[in-house]
């Protein structure tokens, strides 16, 4: 059994979380008072570095800035704290699906998401999808599905030479994956810490205590369609199947997020960070070409933060964009059209929206699944007392274990036409075409809540070359971006996709237990009916990056250089996944750790030496 809890809604939130609650007295660490760690509303204060949003790269950067005693930070985030705003919900593994309903992918909760829409989308029906837009402590790494896993070798060699800097090719970066995670193996499961360094950083990496029901049935399935296991994804290696590693406490089984692990290290351990929740950037100002502050608004309230280093712009791919451009840092006609001064010119700001489409197929099956995990009283209620016993049970799990990438098979590869053969070959060697995930607890039915035999496949296209935007509507940050998201508008793409849903439905079938396609229903047979069902149901994966993209001088859709400055202005960085020159394999929050990560020691290095702790120089290449 667990002690020292807070028990909200019948389950537990970990004692570390109650920190930022302030239940009881002031905490205090080597005699300071935790509470100092909170900036105060409404008054204007001087750091040495503002980062602004306190996401998955803002949490990390801030947090290993500060481990120099000599350096203060602030940290501006819009949103609050998840265990407050939410309850327990961001912390269970298994609510994790609450925000990825695949019956309901449109559920938000303002508490902790912007609640932003595209805009139709004509060549799917004229469709509106919801985008989670986290506003909250952790982003991303709070609300996701929590999956961890790194990027192929031949991604990162192509970032490089994209870049033009070979401290990104795999062998020099691989580094930075290793600095901030901490290992644990799980027996059962294949043991992957020769990819993992011994101490390690703050960021729990293991796997739930808990294995799906399936997961045999799972590995027959893949085997049959000629897929090989692999050790895991963590080696620079993704091609075949295995079991995925999650950001989940090996203890308490709770989520591990850049809030929970990074910033919370950060203000207990350093006396230099100093958040501020609740507050919202409203633009960054310069003088004579170098960002000097940033006005923030909390509760209505407008006061200017100053920065005597550099600001770093962390608030993710759609609200990176949106504050550069208000504060006149993006494509010139634009901003003069809102009638904002224009400090840089950058075309690229908010261009090259990339993504990763996914489609969701729901099947019956003749076997007991936990689909009516979270849906039917009496299982859950028993789940609730499992995890509450010995934090075990389907509620210590994201609900998914075994997850298989792969190329196109030649017999997919030989029917596709010549353009979408040229798109395949634009993509490294060793990038997977698909990723194909399995799940259950995420498939339940609200109409039919006791129905504890669905199981859901997801099919993720990691090829394509469609390009969205995200726009501004004024000189307002308070105004809502235009988000074009452009889904599967190139021919290519949707023949691309079109062949990832017959890879998917040929893995249903190698389970030998559907016993009933729901969605797609069986009648849906013909290329014409599946690409109908396709624009009706195909939606993003929440994985946007690219719209503030890393790239050379010259590059003319470039917004920073490979140490994430931007290019025209100085003491001004941005560093999340706009950055990203492109849309990596996967899921890109382990690769934005890493990369956090990297560009920290470019700051800290340029204190002293230029070169880092094992001699690997940012050279051009």
């Amino acid at each position: 059994m667990y002690s020292s809890t807070l028990i909200i809604s019948s389950l537990t939130i970990p004692n570390a979380l109650v920190w930022v609650h302030g239940h009881g007295s002031d905490p205090h660490w080597g005699g300071d008072v935790f509470s100092s760690s909170f900036g105060i509303p409404n008054q204007d204060a001087t750091y040495d570095y503002v980062v602004i949003g306190g996401g998955t790269a803002g949490n990390t950067i801030a947090s290993l800035l500060a481990r120099d005693k000599d350096i203060s930070i602030a940290v501006v985030e819009a949103g609050g704290f998840a265990w407050e705003d939410m309850g327990n919900q961001t912390v269970i593994p298994a609510y994790c699906w609450r925000f990825e309903e695949f019956f309901n992918l449109n559920k938000t909760n303002p508490s902790v998401d912007f609640d932003l829409n595209t805009e139709p989308q004509a060549n799917l029906g004229g469709r509106q999808e919801h985008y989670t837009c986290p506003k909250t402590f952790g982003g991303g790494s709070t609300l996701n599905d929590m999956g961890y896993h790194r990027v192929t070798k031949g991604t990162m060699d192509y970032w490089a030479q994209v870049v033009g800097d070979k401290s990104y090719k795999w062998d020099n970066f691989f580094q930075f994956y290793k600095k901030g995670t901490h290992y644990t193996p799980v027996e059962g499961v294949p043991d992957e810490s020769r990819n993992f360094d011994r101490e390690g950083g703050p960021l729990d990496i293991t796997y739930a205590p808990y294995r799906q029901p399936q997961n045999k049935i799972m590995s027959r399935a893949f085997e049959k369609l000629g897929l090989d296991r692999i050790l895991g994804f963590n080696g620079g290696s993704l091609n075949g199947y295995g079991f995925f590693t999650v950001y989940q406490d090996p203890k308490k089984h709770t989520r591990v997020s850049s809030a929970t692990s990074y910033l919370l290290q950060g203000l207990e351990k350093t006396s230099g960070l100093v958040a501020y929740p609740r507050t919202l950037a409203q633009k960054i100002l310069f003088q004579n070409g170098m960002a000097s502050g940033v006005i923030v608004q909390t509760a209505g309230q407008n006061y200017t933060i100053s920065a005597r280093k550099e600001i770093i712009v962390s608030a993710g791919f759609i609200h990176s964009p949106q504050l550069l451009m208000v504060s006149g840092i993006g494509p010139a006609a634009t901003l003069q059209k809102y009638g904002i001064e224009v400090v840089s010119n950058l075309p690229g700001v908010g261009a090259n929206w990339q993504d990763q489409p996914y489609v969701f197929a729901a099947v019956q099956t003749s076997e007991q699944t936990g689909s009516a995990t979270l849906l039917d009283p009496a299982r859950l209620e028993k789940a609730r007392r499992e995890y509450l016993k010995d934090r075990t049970g389907p509620l210590s799990s994201p609900g998914y274990d075994i997850v298989g990438w792969e190329k196109l098979p030649s017999k997919y590869r030989a029917g596709l036409s010549s353009q979408a053969k040229a798109v395949l070959k634009t993509f490294p060697a060793d990038w997977p075409d698909l990723e194909l995930i399995t799940a259950a607890i995420a498939a339940g039915n609200p109409q039919d809540p006791t129905n504890n035999q669905i199981f859901a496949f997801v099919a993720a296209l990691l090829v394509h070359n469609s390009v969205g935007s995200i726009n501004i509507t004024s000189s307002s940050i308070s105004d809502p971006p235009i988000l074009k998201a452009n889904m599967l508008t190139t021919t290519e793409d949707r023949e691309l996709m079109l062949v990832a849903v017959k890879r998917l439905l040929e893995l249903l079938d190698a389970t030998g237990i559907v016993t009933g396609r729901l969605n797609p229903p069986a009648s849906v047979e013909t290329d014409v009916q599946l690409l109908e069902w396709i624009n009706e149901n195909v939606v993003y994966g929440y994985h946007g990056s690219s719209t503030c993209k890393m790239g050379k001088k010259g590059d003319p859709m470039a917004v920073v250089d490979s140490k994430a400055r931007v290019f025209g202005v100085q003491k001004l960085r941005v560093l999340d996944a706009s950055i990203i020159p492109f849309c990596v394999p996967g899921h890109p929050t382990g690769t934005i750790y890493a990369l956090s990560e990297k560009i920290a020691h470019d700051i800290l290095s340029a204190k002293g030496s230029t070169q880092n702790d094992e001699g690997v120089q940012n050279e051009e290449l």
